[in-house]
Protein backbone atom coordinates (compact mmCIF):
# COMPACT_ATOMS: atom_id res chain seq x y z
CA UNK A 1 0.00 0.00 0.00
CA UNK A 2 3.06 2.14 0.95
CA UNK A 3 4.55 1.69 -2.69
CA UNK A 4 1.34 2.75 -4.52
CA UNK A 5 0.54 5.92 -2.10
CA UNK A 6 3.60 7.19 -3.01
CA UNK A 7 3.64 6.36 -6.78
CA UNK A 8 0.16 7.75 -6.69
CA UNK A 9 1.09 11.31 -5.30
CA UNK A 10 4.31 11.13 -7.24
CA UNK A 11 2.44 11.41 -10.47
CA UNK A 12 -0.11 13.66 -9.48
CA UNK A 13 3.22 16.00 -8.58
CA UNK A 14 4.54 15.34 -12.19
CA UNK A 15 1.23 15.93 -13.88
CA UNK A 16 0.12 19.39 -11.55
CA UNK A 17 3.39 20.83 -12.61
CA UNK A 18 2.96 20.03 -16.70
CA UNK A 19 -0.67 21.31 -16.02
CA UNK A 20 0.60 24.51 -15.27
CA UNK A 21 2.87 24.27 -17.67
CA UNK A 22 0.42 24.57 -19.79
CA UNK A 23 -1.57 26.99 -18.07
CA UNK A 24 1.40 29.37 -17.80
CA UNK A 25 4.26 29.06 -20.69
CA UNK A 26 7.08 29.61 -18.07
CA UNK A 27 6.04 28.26 -14.49
CA UNK A 28 8.63 27.35 -12.48
CA UNK A 29 7.01 26.67 -9.56
CA UNK A 30 8.04 23.23 -7.52
CA UNK A 31 5.39 22.89 -4.64
CA UNK A 32 1.76 22.18 -4.54
CA UNK A 33 1.29 25.61 -3.10
CA UNK A 34 2.88 27.12 -6.07
CA UNK A 35 0.01 24.77 -8.84
CA UNK A 36 -2.89 25.82 -6.35
CA UNK A 37 -2.29 29.24 -7.39
CA UNK A 38 -2.04 28.34 -10.92
CA UNK A 39 -5.07 26.11 -11.09
CA UNK A 40 -7.36 27.65 -8.56
CA UNK A 41 -7.15 30.78 -10.50
CA UNK A 42 -7.24 30.03 -14.26
CA UNK A 43 -9.91 26.49 -13.83
CA UNK A 44 -12.36 27.07 -11.89
CA UNK A 45 -14.36 24.62 -10.88
CA UNK A 46 -11.12 22.30 -10.44
CA UNK A 47 -11.04 22.74 -6.47
CA UNK A 48 -15.02 21.67 -6.25
CA UNK A 49 -15.01 18.53 -9.55
CA UNK A 50 -16.41 15.49 -7.49
CA UNK A 51 -15.42 12.28 -8.54
CA UNK A 52 -17.37 8.97 -8.21
CA UNK A 53 -16.31 4.97 -7.85
CA UNK A 54 -19.84 4.50 -8.79
CA UNK A 55 -19.17 -0.19 -8.70
CA UNK A 56 -18.60 0.74 -4.73
CA UNK A 57 -20.60 4.10 -4.09
CA UNK A 58 -17.58 6.08 -3.21
CA UNK A 59 -17.37 9.97 -3.72
CA UNK A 60 -14.52 12.26 -3.74
CA UNK A 61 -13.56 15.77 -3.82
CA UNK A 62 -10.17 15.19 -3.51
CA UNK A 63 -9.09 18.97 -4.43
CA UNK A 64 -11.88 21.01 -2.12
CA UNK A 65 -8.83 21.99 0.51
CA UNK A 66 -7.61 24.06 -2.64
CA UNK A 67 -10.48 26.39 -2.28
CA UNK A 68 -10.24 27.25 1.26
CA UNK A 69 -6.30 27.60 0.30
CA UNK A 70 -5.05 24.86 2.05
CA UNK A 71 -3.20 21.24 1.56
CA UNK A 72 -5.81 18.01 0.80
CA UNK A 73 -5.33 15.83 3.73
CA UNK A 74 -4.36 12.97 1.91
CA UNK A 75 -1.32 15.22 0.62
CA UNK A 76 -0.29 16.21 3.73
CA UNK A 77 -0.25 13.07 4.88
CA UNK A 78 1.62 12.01 2.12
CA UNK A 79 4.42 13.57 2.73
CA UNK A 80 4.25 12.39 6.61
CA UNK A 81 4.60 8.78 5.15
CA UNK A 82 7.16 9.50 2.42
CA UNK A 83 9.32 11.56 4.98
CA UNK A 84 8.44 9.78 8.34
CA UNK A 85 7.75 6.43 7.45
CA UNK A 86 8.44 4.69 10.10
CA UNK A 87 6.30 6.85 12.39
CA UNK A 88 3.27 7.40 9.65
CA UNK A 89 3.13 3.93 8.07
CA UNK A 90 -0.39 4.00 8.93
CA UNK A 91 -1.21 7.16 6.40
CA UNK A 92 -0.56 5.13 3.84
CA UNK A 93 -4.07 3.42 4.01
CA UNK A 94 -6.87 2.64 1.22
CA UNK A 95 -8.88 5.47 2.49
CA UNK A 96 -5.58 8.10 1.20
CA UNK A 97 -4.91 5.83 -1.75
CA UNK A 98 -8.16 5.94 -3.44
CA UNK A 99 -8.47 9.64 -2.64
CA UNK A 100 -4.89 10.54 -3.93
CA UNK A 101 -5.89 8.07 -6.91
CA UNK A 102 -9.48 10.24 -7.60
CA UNK A 103 -7.30 13.49 -7.83
CA UNK A 104 -4.70 12.00 -10.71
CA UNK A 105 -7.63 11.07 -12.36
CA UNK A 106 -8.96 15.15 -11.81
CA UNK A 107 -5.22 15.83 -12.77
CA UNK A 108 -4.71 13.72 -15.71
CA UNK A 109 -8.50 14.98 -16.86
CA UNK A 110 -7.65 18.48 -16.90
CA UNK A 111 -4.80 18.33 -18.41
CA UNK A 112 -6.21 16.65 -21.58
CA UNK A 113 -9.10 19.05 -21.20
CA UNK A 114 -6.39 22.25 -21.54
CA UNK A 115 -4.14 20.55 -24.12
CA UNK A 116 -7.47 19.74 -26.23
CA UNK A 117 -8.92 23.36 -25.64
CA UNK A 118 -5.42 24.84 -26.96
CA UNK A 119 -5.44 22.25 -29.79
CA UNK A 120 -8.90 23.43 -30.96
CA UNK A 121 -8.70 26.98 -30.29
CA UNK A 122 -11.37 27.05 -27.07
CA UNK A 123 -14.18 24.73 -29.05
CA UNK A 124 -14.23 22.53 -25.91
CA UNK A 125 -16.41 24.35 -23.58
CA UNK A 126 -16.21 22.22 -19.94
CA UNK A 127 -14.32 19.14 -18.56
CA UNK A 128 -17.25 17.07 -19.24
CA UNK A 129 -16.92 17.41 -23.02
CA UNK A 130 -12.97 15.57 -22.65
CA UNK A 131 -14.40 12.14 -21.17
CA UNK A 132 -15.65 10.88 -24.32
CA UNK A 133 -12.47 11.94 -26.46
CA UNK A 134 -10.03 9.71 -24.25
CA UNK A 135 -8.72 6.73 -25.82
CA UNK A 136 -9.79 4.60 -23.23
CA UNK A 137 -12.90 2.95 -21.42
CA UNK A 138 -12.97 4.27 -17.42
CA UNK A 139 -14.38 2.02 -15.25
CA UNK A 140 -13.57 2.74 -11.97
CA UNK A 141 -14.12 6.61 -11.59
CA UNK A 142 -16.10 8.54 -13.56
CA UNK A 143 -16.71 13.06 -12.92
CA UNK A 144 -20.23 13.32 -10.93
CA UNK A 145 -21.86 15.46 -13.40
CA UNK A 146 -21.58 12.90 -16.37
CA UNK A 147 -22.45 9.52 -13.80
CA UNK A 148 -25.91 11.08 -13.82
CA UNK A 149 -26.21 11.20 -18.10
CA UNK A 150 -24.03 8.01 -18.76
CA UNK A 151 -24.38 5.84 -15.41
CA UNK A 152 -23.71 1.95 -16.73
CA UNK A 153 -25.00 -1.29 -14.40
Amino acid sequence: MVRLYLAICSEIDVVLKELCKEITFDFKGQNINEYRRVIVEELKGFSNQKVICYKFDLEFTSWESWSEKSSPRWWSEHNKVKHQRNEFYNKANLRNVLESLAALYIVNLYLAFVRDKKLNQGFISSIDDIIPKLPVKLDLFRIKSLYTSIREY
